[in-house]
């Protein structure tokens, strides 16, 4: 007889809770219609609220049908303020600044978008509470900068990078890396116990060029000395009394004293704005397509979230979204915007080759936002034009490839390990013994043939020789603006920018109207709900061996250590604002 398999309390649990969100979502929503009616409408007086705190996502997260949740993105920002620009109905803007957790490009394509409004000759203020260099930086951009008396910025950018080899060796783990170049650093945290010198050479490029990107900026917008900027920065912490006398914060209110700057008239958040010029009915426009390359890229068609944000993105599922924008009859044009470190080269592999098809029947413009690095670039390379902001963290050009051995940490558990095989080097990959010189041989000859791949791929696009490229190579990282100097990324811009080029190389006229549309699509609610449902379900099984529970502890490092795939990532973090 067949023995029935009881689910977990827990995944019954989980499923009355998902059940009890839906219910109390669809009342809450029909209760607001029956007893507010249309709540888009707005008055004749409206100031516009745009809150830049936490992430700014690429895409907005969608639970039902197509109402964005979670945290902004950059296109709703930049929508809500160049429309409102030439809105009547919206007298001026409130920036609540900090803590803002982005990065630098789409830092400049906000500030981009409040100088939009800016130009409508309505005022824009910026509240700060307690900020970084990088709040302080788009505050600047604003009309007026007002601070809460007891608050305070902490500036100055930093990186930092951490080692875990002696940790490793204490848990009887050895861990080798094969790369191209002695700036591909993706892995050197497990490798090193300091910083090499190639390593901090290319991370102090990246922190001198952004440092005078945001030094200029904010001597321009607060009407300043660069000089007179860096004193006020090197002085790390600085209070909101220290930071008017710096001549970086206009004065000193609270929230209650904002509408004398602002106006009386009532609120209105970025989302009810938008909600309220909803897009007219689009069938029969024409429309450039824009696919979102978001997260790290990985084989298959994972990726998306219902609550906004990127992590992970499947070659499979960005390649699928092309294909389906190639066939679309009304697309005249595609920008693929990149905000990725990169990945495993057969995901970025599978994804540019239909960016390649896909140039070859219309324009496909290729947007850096954030990070569009190695496995990123490796994208890019396939695009007719290539934009960048300033501040975008790209290049990377280089592969490398994991592999843990973890004989030391068997013995320690006391595990044993017995392997027999066909095939000299069928157990390259198995984790309880050491590679032989042979196989460690195979390995270095396998990524270096794929970083031979990767270097014509960029000589290739940009009309450089295979060597001009490797100069530029070896894993060196570099911003947007040193990009272009250096002849990898076409011209700086954002994704509006990409946008208006994505148009003008369509043939399509200035004054011609056209949509957005958007790839590959948000999953929903209910199909999240589905993989939530079976997590739960095989979660709530219990392992049937000592190995299993290994297995799940080390997830993280045995599918990067055993799983066979050679990466192009970078692993430079972006160096931040201090915060």
């Amino acid at each position: 007889m067949t023995a029935v398999r009881r689910r977990s309390p827990w995944f019954w649990l989980l499923f009355a809770f998902i059940v009890m969100i839906v219910i109390f979502w669809g009342a809450t929503r029909l209760l607001n219609q029956l007893l507010l009616g249309d709540s888009a409408a707005l008055s004749a007086n409206n100031t516009l609220t745009v809150s830049l705190a936490g992430p700014v996502v690429e895409q907005p997260g969608r639970l039902f049908g197509d109402e964005p949740v979670g945290p902004l993105s950059l296109r709703e920002i930049d929508k809500a303020l160049r429309r409102g620009a030439g809105d009547a109905r919206i007298t001026g803007v409130v920036l609540r600044v900090g803590p803002l957790l982005t990065g630098f490009a789409k830092a400049q394509e906000i500030r981009s978008a409040i100088r939009a409004f800016r130009e409508s000759g309505k005022p824009v203020i910026a509240r700060v509470e307690i900020g970084s260099l990088l709040d302080l930086y788009v505050a600047s951009a604003a009309d007026t900068v007002v601070q809460i008396p007891s608050g305070n910025y902490l500036l100055g950018l930093v990186s930092r990078r951490q080692y875990y080899r002696e940790l490793l060796d204490t848990i009887g783990i050895e861990f080798e890396a094969f790369h191209t170049g002695p700036y591909k650093t993706a892995m050197s945290g497990y490798t090193a116990t300091d910083m090499s010198a190639e390593e901090r050479s290319a991370i102090e490029a990246l922190l001198d060029d952004l440092y005078e990107q945001l030094v200029a900026d904010i001597a321009a917008d607060r009407e300043l000395e660069p000089t007179q900027v860096r004193d006020a920065i090197d002085l790390g912490l600085l209070s909101a009394q220290d930071a008017v006398e710096h001549g970086l914060t206009d004065r000193l209110a609270f929230d209650d004293e904002l509408t004398e700057l602002a106006g009386s008239g009532g609120s209105v958040t970025v989302r009810e704005y938008n909600n309220a010029n909803a897009e007219p009915w689009s069938f029969g426009k024409p429309a450039i397509a824009l696919v979102h390359v978001d997260g790290m890229i990985v084989p298959g068609s994972p990726g998306g979230s219902p609550f906004g944000g990127g992590g992970i993105a499947g070659g499979d599922r960005i390649a699928a979204a092309l294909r389906a924008a190639r066939s679309d009859n009304a697309v005249r044009a595609v920008v693929v915007r990149i905000d990725s470190p990169g990945g495993a080269v057969t995901g970025s592999d599978v994804i540019w080759r239909e960016v390649a098809l896909t140039a070859e029947e219309m324009p496909v413009i290729i947007s850096m936002s954030d990070v569009a690095a190695s496995g990123g670039y490796w994208i890019a390379t396939a695009g007719t034009r290539v934009l960048a902001m300033p501040g975008t963290y790209t290049g990377s050009i280089g592969v490398v490839m994991a592999r843990f051995h973890l004989a030391g940490t068997y013995d320690k558990l006391g595990i044993g390990n017995a392997v027999v095989k066909r095939g000299n080097n069928a157990d390259i990959f198995v984790d309880s013994q050491p590679l032989s010189s042979e196989q460690r041989e195979r390995l270095q000859a396998s990524v270096d043939a794929t970083y031979e791949i990767f270097l014509e791929k960029v000589a290739a696009a940009r009309g450089l020789s295979r060597d001009e490229v490797e100069q530029l190579a070896s894993g060196r990282v570099w911003t947007g603006q040193q990009a272009l100097e250096l002849g990898l990324v076409d011209e700086l811009g954002g994704l509006r920018a990409a946008l208006s080029a994505a148009r003008r190389e369509a043939g399509l006229d200035a004054g011609t109207d056209f949509v957005v549309s958007v790839y590959p699509r948000q999953p929903g609610f209910f199909e999240q709900l589905r993989g939530l449902l079976a997590t739960a379900q095989a979660s709530s099984q219990a392992p049937n061996s000592v190995a299993e529970v290994l297995q799940t502890r080390f997830d993280w490092l045995r599918w990067l250590g055993t799983s066979g795939h050679i990466w192009a990532l970078s692993d430079q973090a972006i160096p931040s604002a201090v915060r």
